[in-house]
């Protein structure tokens, strides 16, 4: 009886560690999925923004053209043409992460050109995206395809290591775009043009029409062109009420931003 009476201590002896080890396991493994959970934008950007090239084409077969990315988990990026000329830039990106699913793209590209330069992309781009549940990615207003070579589906995740480039020095339109609103001069087409515009640092933008009568929303991008992806909305009395993508030519002149060469904003202090 005495020796039954040890062996059951001894048991016990084990197994109360091993019960707590394996609750400990358990709250770890609960941690992990909760940290998992949280960090499933930055998976979205990190990781899938890397896992290959994207590529946009419109047409079909051999009159189809587009372009293409290609974010490299270095930070360093390359664009292509997909045309029947060439045409190719490479620089530096990182993201700004919005939501779980959603984000602004940077890009600053590395060769000496500037806004107003000839090409088709400018030194400075700051891109909203979104990563879409079929695969798919929305940047800047266009949806781009997956493309993965056989040895970049084969191949192991590879650390990602961006560059601190999000900076008002790199993006100084940018940064000047989203510190204030913009009030329109004037009461030239305000049928279809708005008063005035917020353009925020998530990628978000808020149009008001003829005194805050009707409101638009969307989301806004800035390559060469400030383009806005525009939700369904009844604002344009001309009649246009589904969602649409528009670009609008713009400069910045000191408190002065000027679209299309004619619509000139003033900072709004309110």
């Amino acid at each position: 009886m005495k020796s039954s009476l040890i062996s059951l201590s001894t048991l016990l002896v084990f197994l109360l560690p091993a019960l707590g080890a394996n609750s400990s396991c358990a709250e770890k493994q609960k941690a992990l999925e909760v940290a998992a959970s949280e960090n499933s934008g930055e998976r979205c950007f990190a990781s899938k923004l890397t896992s290959g090239g994207w590529r946009f084409l419109r047409g079909d077969g051999a009159f189809a053209e587009g372009y293409s990315y290609q974010f490299l988990p270095d930070g360093t990026y390359r664009w292509n043409v997909i045309s029947d000329y060439s045409e190719s830039r490479g620089g530096q990106w990182n993201y700004k992460k919005v939501s779980d699913d959603e984000g602004l793209v940077f890009l600053l590209a590395q060769n000496n050109v500037g806004h107003d330069a000839g090409g088709s992309q400018p030194r400075q781009s700051v891109l909203y995206c979104k990563c879409l549940t079929d695969g798919k990615l929305l940047l800047a207003g266009d949806v781009l395809e997956p493309v993965k070579s056989s040895a970049q589906q084969a191949a192991r995740p590879a650390p990602v290591a961006l560059p601190d480039i999000i900076k008002q020095t790199n993006f100084p339109d940018y940064f000047r775009l989203v510190s204030h609103r913009w009030k329109k001069q004037g009461v030239k087409d305000d049928d279809f043009i708005p008063d005035l515009l917020s353009l925020r640092d998530d990628g978000t933008f808020v149009a008001q029409f003829r005194n805050g009568a009707c409101t638009q929303r969307g989301h806004w991008s800035l390559k060469k062109e400030l383009l806005l992806e525009i939700a369904p909305n009844d604002c344009d009395l001309r009649g246009y009420k589904g969602a649409s993508t528009r670009s609008q030519r713009y400069r910045l002149d000191g408190e002065t931003l000027v679209l299309n060469e004619q619509y000139i904003y003033q900072r709004s202090a309110n």
